[in-house]
């Protein structure tokens, strides 16, 4: 997606490619988030679509952290069973 600004375009490319390696790291590296990228793929979805689905947990972790003012703790923002 590009926003036109002026006589620039702005594009979020950066930023997709910043949240696609976060959400790369922590499907293979965090269980919790390992475990949301690999329900998808059971059901016999495309891996890019569980990982945007990665993408967008971490963005809603993201902005909990940033809404309570608390440091991030796995136990309290990946839940998984009141998440759903």
């Amino acid at each position: 997606a590009a926003v036109a600004n002026g006589d620039c375009i702005i594009t979020f490319q950066p930023e997709r490619r910043s949240r696609s390696r976060a959400a790369r790291a922590g499907a293979r590296h965090n269980p919790p988030l390992r475990a949301h990228y690999q329900a998808p793929r059971a059901r016999g979805q495309a891996k890019k679509l569980a990982l945007v689905a990665c993408m967008r947990k971490l963005l809603v972790i993201l902005n909990a952290i940033a809404r309570d003012a608390f440091p991030f703790n796995s136990l309290r923002y990946l839940d998984f069973q009141h998440s759903r």
